[in-house]
């Protein structure tokens, strides 16, 4: 396991959350996540950014706090958010939220699961009577990253992807 000596993120006018890993020497980019998604800091409404013309959204009178995912857990912790993905069929994933399902009470659930892919969003919204679980079809457009909100502890994702489905061949649009 290489640990990294820090990780710069960044935000560009066009949308895409990027990131920069130092180790050693060695320096690699990567994007994170093309959709920008925003919370509000007084009560907690969260927005999907489609066009970013780089002025940041505002609600209750104040500015909205850009949200970037976490994308590892810690070792040892009860709670597991980070989403679960696995292959449906050749185009269909299947999320679980967490290797054991999340908590779905009014006071601590997942509110909602997004695919992010190559031409687009889809996303699933959850509440306290639903599993913390979503089935997304995926067609021959190639899934980028999945996104789970959750009301206590904020985004997750992840871009470990089922590699039949993520290498699916791109439709031309």
């Amino acid at each position: 396991t290489v640990h990294p000596d820090s990780i710069d993120l960044d935000t560009s006018v066009g949308g895409e959350v990027t990131g920069t890993v130092h180790v050693g020497t060695l320096t690699k980019s990567f994007t994170i996540m093309k959709t920008l998604m925003y919370v509000c800091p007084v009560c907690g409404n969260v927005i999907i950014k489609l066009v970013d013309s780089g002025v940041a959204p505002h609600c209750c009178g104040r500015e909205m706090q850009l949200l970037r995912p976490e994308m590892r857990e810690e070792p040892g912790v009860s709670e597991k958010h980070l989403p679960d993905v696995s292959l449906r069929d050749e185009h269909s994933l299947r999320v679980q939220v967490g290797s054991e399902p999340h908590p779905m009470s009014h006071e601590h659930l997942i509110q909602f699961i997004l695919l992010e892919s190559e031409h687009g969003l889809q996303i699933r919204l959850l509440g306290e009577d639903n599993k913390p679980t979503a089935t997304f079809y995926c067609g021959y457009d190639r899934p980028e990253g999945i996104y789970t909100w959750c009301n206590r502890h904020g985004l997750w994702g992840t871009h470990h992807l089922p590699p039949t489905v993520k290498h699916t061949p791109s439709c031309p649009m």
